[in-house]
């Protein structure tokens, strides 16, 4: 079973025709970075990500330019790491 992250984030009234929604990402404290252009969905699903704490922002764009980022949200707890392999055991009875 894979990890996911969904993040969603809801429209503001205020930005007139919004053409793309840019997502920007912080890991373990990092800088935020851009996870590129998300059109005008209102979330993204992250597969498989790395164990740790995430924040997102969001930014709108529309045919003047970007709006200023949101605020950051944080995910409700970390990501888990993934578990050592197992280990196996041969026992001749």
């Amino acid at each position: 079973m894979a990890t996911k992250l969904i993040v969603n984030w809801q429209a503001n009234p205020a930005v007139d025709q919004v053409l793309n929604y840019e997502l920007l990402q912080s890991h373990n404290g990092s800088p935020f970075t851009s996870l590129g252009l998300q059109g005008t969905n209102l979330s993204k699903e992250i597969l498989n990500p790395l164990p740790g704490r995430y924040s997102f922002k969001v930014k709108a764009h529309n045919i003047v330019g970007a709006s200023v980022e949101s605020a950051a949200g944080d995910g409700p707890q970390d990501v888990p790491a993934t578990p050592t392999a197992p280990s196996v055991s041969v026992v001749i009875a």
